[in-house]
């Protein structure tokens, strides 16, 4: 058993790696900051503008059951100028990871795979090249449960003859005795058994690569399902539901999944073995209508941009709360225009959002109860009693935080701390003078910084930095500046106004600046000894060369909250 669990390790290798081989070759209207400057990117991902009417669905979506409680899946396959470059810009840093790591592991069975592999892959890595191995340049998949599980992955290859002739050459140079093969109804698989509870599935059948992992006995009862030698009754052939979802939520083409909870739930139960009382279905029902499914997907992507998101659906009267609970953050365009390193920021109602999330708690609670799910239900009546105790009515209104790193330098040997910072920090509330009466209060060395709170900029006193801070505390905001600039900052923003309400979260910044900074701070602490170290290094320089200014919001869209973002290729 050791040994045949020991091949079947290797066989996913082998697939794995040589299919992640075949692959190298935003959203919601009311979820908006608007495109402050040129060069900056939209905090949101814009519409996809694609022809739903014009998509063609993969075949292999008639073997996803239509009740499955999860799903992704692709329409177009991701586009090779995309896998181009980050071919160009990632591969001779990978190439080097790839050395290291032989070099470290000291494992002849790997060193043998990676070498077949190299030597299958050489000169081959483009469109042609990968049709010469039997796989699609430009494949879909899909990636599903049959029920909770077996999990399975489709994808499309170009003639699955020729992928098993590939990853058989692969095996046999690397010394490598694959599984037995077994047959159903037809098709071939080999069947990977990690223990005796849980079985793999490889197989290669009608144009297709199939992977599946789940409980054995589970496993066994669906192999049909999985093999493709069986349908569903009702499967997902045509996109019909997932095209409706697109377009609703401003998909494109490239990757479009959802969770349902109401199924996820009700298989879940049936995965632990469990009927569901009638009191428990009821809540599931109850709790699926306020909450029916999360999605997500590419809106865009290209080699000059990526967008996407996820979207949490909520009932009507909840994307109405969530409304009702954002607040300002004065400063926050100006900031996004200015393209620091680093420009992050809150927003929100405070007291609001723990009423929200209050009702949350006796939610799950609810659910916990009826489900007899304990865990759930001490854990749900904790957080209620934390959720349960009010809010200071210094933080109970509307708080808008704003934090804004525009250079942050360390000096070769000076230890952890930056010898130069530029940048700010603010917070706005509806009595800006009382929140700071109120840490006062809580903190009373806070006296000692020589602020206050008349809308003047004061030098704080008292911090043992390297650089100077100034701060002010106005009617509606509080602001520190940090570095030369610190002065400045402090004195527009602690007049600054909101020009409306803003996301819950708003995160802008430059890429490459982050990694960069990321390979300094590395260098102050990683060992000297640490062979990885120029690894990494390595891989940060490659990886902040190939992309640009980033940008995602969290807010609340016309169908729930939704997270969006978008990242620059260079």
């Amino acid at each position: 058993m050791q040994l045949l669990t020991m091949r079947g390790v290797q066989m996913m290798a082998v697939v794995s790696l040589v299919t992640g081989g075949a692959c190298e070759k935003k959203g919601e209207k009311n979820a908006s900051v608007a495109n402050v400057a040129p060069g900056v990117p939209e905090l949101v991902a814009k519409p996809a503008s694609v022809n739903i009417a014009t998509l063609s669905a993969p075949a292999l979506l008639a073997s996803v059951p239509a009740d499955t409680p999860y799903l992704i899946t692709a329409f177009e396959a991701i586009p090779l100028e995309y896998y181009a470059k980050l071919k160009q810009a990632l591969g001779p840093a990978m190439g080097n990871a790839v050395d290291q790591f032989r070099a470290l592991a000291k494992d002849d069975d790997a060193d043998r795979l990676i070498s077949a592999i190299q030597d299958e892959l050489a000169g081959k890595l483009d469109a042609k090249g990968l049709e010469s191995l039997g796989f699609n340049a430009k494949p879909r998949f899909a990636l599903y449960g049959l029920g909770l599980a077996p999990v399975v992955f489709r994808i499309e290859v170009r003639d699955d003859k020729v992928v098993l002739a590939t990853i058989q050459r692969i095996a046999s140079r690397a010394g490598i005795t694959l599984p037995a093969v077994e047959t159903k109804d037809g098709r071939s698989f080999w069947r990977i058994s990690p223990d005796r509870d849980a079985t793999g599935i490889l197989s290669l059948a009608d144009n297709q690569l199939v992977a599946a992992f789940g409980r054995t006995a589970d496993v066994e009862r669906q192999l049909g399902l999985i093999l493709g030698s069986e349908k569903p009754q009702v499967s997902m052939a045509g996109g019909k539901q997932l095209l409706e979802l697109m377009a609703k939520h401003h998909f494109g083409p490239h990757m479009i999944g959802f969770v349902d909870t109401q199924k996820l739930a009700m298989q879940g139960m049936a995965f632990a073995g469990r009927t569901p009382a009638p009191q428990c279905t009821s809540e599931i029902d109850r709790l699926s209508s306020r909450v029916p499914r999360m999605l997500f997907g590419y809106s865009t992507l290209n080699a000059k941009v990526a967008s996407g998101g996820m979207v949490i659906e909520l009932a009507p009267d909840l994307v109405t709360e969530l409304r009702a609970a954002r607040a300002e953050v004065p400063g926050l365009a100006e900031a996004v225009a200015s393209q620091p390193m680093l420009a992050f920021s809150f927003a929100g109602h405070v007291e609001r959002m723990r009423k929200l999330a209050l009702d949350a708690a006796a939610a799950m609670r609810r659910f916990g109860d009826a489900c007899q799910l304990a865990d759930l239900s001490r854990a749900s009546a904790e957080a209620g009693d934390t959720l349960s105790k009010p809010v200071p009515a210094a933080l109970g209104g509307g708080i808008g935080a704003l934090l804004v790193a525009q250079e942050i330098l360390f000096a070769a040997g000076g230890g952890g701390m930056p010898e130069r910072v530029e940048g700010f920090a603010a917070i706005a509330a509806p009595d800006a003078r009382s929140l700071y009466a109120f840490w006062e209060s809580m903190t009373p060395q806070i006296a000692a910084f020589g602020v206050k709170p008349d809308g003047k900029v004061y030098p704080v006193t008292g911090v043992p930095v390297p650089f100077a801070l100034h701060a002010a505390v106005g009617q509606r905001t509080i602001v520190v500046g940090v570095g030369g600039t610190g002065k400045g900052h402090a004195e527009r923003l602690v007049t600054a106004k909101a020009t409306g309400m803003s996301p819950f979260i708003v995160m802008s910044y430059d890429y490459g600046q982050l990694l960069h900074l990321q390979s300094e701070v590395n260098k102050l602490t990683d060992d000297p000894a640490d062979p990885t170290a120029a690894m990494r290094a390595d891989l940060n320089a490659a990886v902040g060369a190939m992309f640009g200014r980033a940008a995602g919001t969290l807010d609340v869209g016309d169908h729930g909250l939704a997270f969006w973002a978008t990242m620059e290729m260079k």
